[in-house]
């Protein structure tokens, strides 16, 4: 069994956030060039990818998410994997 589960909750927690943005901007962001929004990418969303134009703010918390999302999921490996620490001898 995973020791610690509330880390691997805030790395799957962080994902979700992930996702719900990447929806935000498939759904919120304008299909062509308009003044403001000078990153075109491609999100791919129920199977067909789609051009998306990005503003500098919305590049900045798609890769911040990432960063966060990066870090729980070290954090959750480097806190699960580490070995149980020997019991203390009992002095008789």
């Amino acid at each position: 069994m995973i020791a610690k589960v509330e880390r691997v909750f805030a790395a799957v927690a962080a994902l979700l956030v992930f996702t719900l943005n990447e929806m935000r901007l498939v759904n919120m962001s304008p299909r062509q060039m308009e003044g403001g929004f000078p990153h075109g990418v491609f999100l791919r969303a129920f199977g067909q990818p789609q051009e998306v134009f990005l503003s500098s703010a919305d590049v900045a918390i798609r890769w911040g998410l990432v960063g966060v999302i990066i870090a729980l999921c070290v954090w959750a490996l480097a806190e699960t994997l580490v070995p149980p620490k020997p019991a203390p001898k009992s002095a008789r």
